[in-house]
């Protein structure tokens, strides 16, 4: 399964949910703090389709995460995530301000 994500939710935590082929629904939440990078994988045990012969038995569902980043942020946002992951404030002018 693919899942596009914000750069929030990469940062701040993913928590969604979906109909499996099934029609389960299965909530997704990665661990408090866990970052999530661009192309990264998470398994859902036991939550894939089931294996052939053994119907019984069901392999794992892989979710690979599309991270959608801005196209531009302007100074008002950066300077709360800059004082945030600890970078220093940037006197220059910002292109468009």
């Amino acid at each position: 399964m693919e899942k596009s994500i914000s750069l929030v939710d990469a940062l701040t935590g993913v928590d969604f949910v979906f109909e499996h082929l099934d029609g389960q629904q299965i909530r997704v939440k990665n661990k408090l703090g866990q970052v999530i990078k661009p192309d990264s994988l998470m398994t859902l045990e036991g939550k894939g389709l089931p294996f052939h012969k053994r119907s019984y038995e069901f392999g794992n569902l892989y979710i690979k995460f599309t991270v959608n980043f801005p196209e531009k942020l302007t100074k008002a946002q950066m300077t709360p995530l800059n004082g945030a992951l600890g970078k220093e404030e940037d006197d220059e002018e910002m292109d468009g301000e």
